[in-house]
């Protein structure tokens, strides 16, 4: 079966969100004092540094790894999609629950990604879609 048009859309996101997450992230430590504060003597949050880190090498892996399982059609990347997925989809929520003062652009921003979010999990979810990823059997050999 031909790999749907859709799935090598969201394959193509992940693997675009496996480049762009680090360079964020790159963005985020040279623009700001991050580093400086958690060098800090009077700052604890070693452990919080060692996490964003720790972060900032994972995600972008299990990005790239499910990108390549929806391009070969493997099942294990679409559920390592539709995983992901629901793990941006609980970091919006979070990120809406700890802002302090939140604008109205916080909250359109948040139903954006969640509408996204939902659309690919939902798609990924689809019987169709599925059926893409099920193991395709060869020929089989008549029996002489």
């Amino acid at each position: 079966m031909a790999r749907p048009v859709g799935v090598t859309i969201v394959a193509i996101v992940n693997f675009l969100s496996a480049v762009g997450g680090p360079l964020l992230a790159l963005r985020l430590i040279t623009r700001t004092d991050l580093v400086g504060g958690f060098r800090s003597e009077d700052y604890e949050g070693s452990a919080t540094m060692a996490m964003f880190i720790l972060d900032m090498i994972t995600f972008p892996v299990l990005y790239a790894l499910a990108g390549r399982g929806l391009w070969k059609l493997k099942n294990w990347g679409r559920v390592l999609t539709v995983g992901l997925t629901a793990h941006a989809a609980a970091l919006e929520f979070l990120r809406v629950y700890l802002t302090l003062h939140p604008k109205m652009s916080t909250y359109v921003s948040t139903a954006l990604s969640l509408a996204i979010n939902g659309m690919i999990a939902w798609y990924l979810l689809k019987a169709d879609v599925k059926a893409a990823f099920a193991p395709q059997m060869g020929p089989v050999a008549s029996e002489a």
